[in-house]
């Protein structure tokens, strides 16, 4: 039903009263009810203590000598406020002298605004850690408030976070130019891995829900981040055009920041993302040249990387694949063809469901050939003989899941039937051997075969991983998680995340908020510790003694997932040591 415009001006009418949906300043929840309270001037402040120190000895040192009995207090109603910077006004009852004073540091150079006063250090050091940690101006709007603080309004901490975003995506990528110099000076190329890593909403909020950014961060084999890309289909002054009906006009217009096709698939990102790293790390004055390249096994990055070496007229690297992803297509070759296992393969096993029965398969049959593969790497130093016992030990392994040991001693370096009499294995369900026809042999061992064709065997026999990457991603998804999609400042929250990894927390920010503009007065001593605690624990880590504790913790955790009783895999606490499973 339409309503009137006069029946909506009606005094008294139910329209009349609730026809404002925005609070005013007459509204009894919005000014406090207290006694003697005005608005604005209540709460915790955030104030300098060496300004604070300052403004004292001011106060005495300005204020008339002839005033006989001073007596000094804040004006209240005076206070001027600027985001979390305070500017006080001290007044004295007895002369009425009166005079400003700033109860914050102001910052030594104009980095990011060139017009108007010198901008507060507070307001860039708040903003600039915003865009290291998991939440946004929104969250720091409530944290604020929770703590009793007046907080800004999130216009003006957005406002400084797109200041100073082009500030620190100019430090991280001087940041990964040091560091691919270092190495080339070094070691005159470097072997690197790399992974593209999307912001497809975890499980539980939508279904099927597209991914619409993603970053590839390259990292060299110590640890070093030399090259980062990210791609984004998103652009925020985009989404508003579109929401009045106007054509977007991205990624023509100004501060755009979308720079990935919206209608193509966000998995083609890699193979785009991948050149245009490789074109990063090959730049004139920090140019690192990459003799090999690791990536996952469906990677799409040597494609891309072979165009970007193709473009430049220089030779491309060589690829490896990661065994922990090869490794992990065993598992989900195995579930393809459960389906097509005779009814006696499973006979011998009547305890176990057939879901538990499919899972201890799969994992015994993942486990056995990554223990393979280690095992040849420390026994075979050199590719080509490893390949050719490799060849033979892939034929062996079902033979050996069957019960027939007798090319075990000979070829497997993972089966230690011929070493000990009580021989049980225990990595099969109940502890029995297979019972297999030749059409379920035959399609086991095509399983064995994902992960040692001759194909496959050439990008693998290094025993390369992307477990540095891998671990970079966790680093990157503290600042960008995939529960929150960062429209505007997505491409500087993944750089301020880089930047972070390269330096440190502690020393990132420091470094960061130097480049704004907001210098700290003194060394903070907070920082300061963690600095040396982190350096301290990055040659912990690498110790004898930090290596056994990490072996001796993966025992365990593999004795109590073999012992588990749900699994059904032993009957009682005693593990072999023949058991492979508890060496992974």
């Amino acid at each position: 039903m339409a309503i009137s415009k006069k029946n909506y001006s009606n005094k008294g009418s139910f329209l009349s009263e609730h026809k404002r949906l925005w609070p005013l300043s007459s509204d009894h929840y919005v000014i406090p009810t207290t006694p003697g309270m005005t608005f604005g001037v209540h709460g915790n402040r955030v104030i300098s203590m060496d300004q604070l120190i300052e403004t004292i000895n001011a106060v005495f040192r300005n204020h008339p000598r002839k005033c006989n009995k001073p007596n000094f207090i804040f004006r209240k109603s005076a206070e001027r406020v600027w985001g979390l910077c305070v500017q006080e006004v001290i007044t004295c009852l007895q002369c009425h002298w009166k005079e400003k004073y700033k109860l914050y540091d102001e910052a030594e150079e104009r980095v990011i605004s060139k017009r108007g006063p010198r901008p507060g250090k507070l307001n860039i050091q708040c903003t600039q850690i915003l865009s290291q940690v998991s939440f946004g101006p929104s969250q720091a709007y409530a944290f604020l408030a929770a703590l009793d603080i007046p907080p800004p309004s999130q216009k003006c901490l957005q406002t400084k976070t797109n200041q100073i975003m082009p500030v620190v995506t100019r430090e991280a990528e001087n940041s990964m130019a040091t560091l691919r110099k270092d190495i080339a000076a070094s070691t005159g190329s470097g072997e690197v891995q790399t992974d593209v890593c999307y912001n497809n909403p975890p499980k539980g909020r939508g279904f099927q829900q597209r991914g619409t950014q993603s970053w590839l961060p390259v990292i060299a084999n110590s640890k070093q981040l030399i090259a980062l890309q990210t791609a984004n289909k998103l652009c925020h002054y985009g989404a508003i055009r579109r929401s009045k009906g106007l054509r977007p006009l991205c990624p023509q217009h100004p501060g755009c920041s979308r720079t990935f096709e919206p209608l193509c698939a966000i998995g083609n990102s890699e193979r785009i993302l991948a050149a245009q790293a490789f074109e990063q790390s090959q730049a004139e004055d920090s140019a690192l040249p990459w003799s090999e390249v690791t990536s996952d096994g469906d990677s799409k990055l040597p494609c891309g990387i072979k165009d970007a070496a193709k473009k430049k007229e220089i030779s491309a690297p060589n690829f490896q694949q990661c065994t922990r992803h090869v490794s992990a297509l065993i598992k989900s070759g195995y579930y393809k063809i459960q389906d097509k296992l005779s009814n006696s393969f499973k006979a011998n096993v009547k305890s176990l469901s057939e879901t538990r029965f499919n899972a201890s398969i799969s994992r015994a049959l993942q486990k056995r050939c990554t223990m393979e593969l280690n095992a040849a790497v420390v026994a075979f130093p050199e590719p080509t003989k490893r390949k050719e016992h490799m060849k033979k030990v892939r034929n062996n392994i079902i033979t050996c899941f069957k019960g027939d040991h007798r090319e075990c001693q000979k070829y497997s370096l993972a089966c230690y039937y011929h070493k000990d009499d009580s021989f049980v294995p225990t990595y099969l369900p109940e502890g029995k051997y297979l019972v297999c026809n030749p059409t379920d042999e035959s399609l086991l061992r095509g399983v064995i075969y994902i992960m040692f064709s001759d194909n496959r065997l050439d990008k693998i026999l290094k025993n390369k991983n992307t477990q540095k990457c891998e671990a970079a991603h966790l680093h990157f998804l503290k600042s960008v998680p995939k529960r929150i999609t960062w429209t505007r400042n997505f491409h500087g929250r993944v750089c301020a995340a880089g930047h972070s990894y390269i330096h440190g927390l502690a020393k990132s920010i420091r470094l960061l908020n130097n480049a704004c503009g907001a210098k700290s007065t003194h060394e903070n001593t907070y920082l300061a510790r963690q600095v040396v605690r982190q350096s301290y624990w990055a040659h912990r880590h690498q110790t004898r003694a930090a290596m056994f504790l990490r072996k001796r913790n993966r025992l365990r955790k593999s004795v109590n997932w073999v012992t588990y009783p749900e699994i059904g895999y032993l009957k009682n606490d005693k593990v072999k040591d023949h058991d492979y499973a508890q060496m992974l």
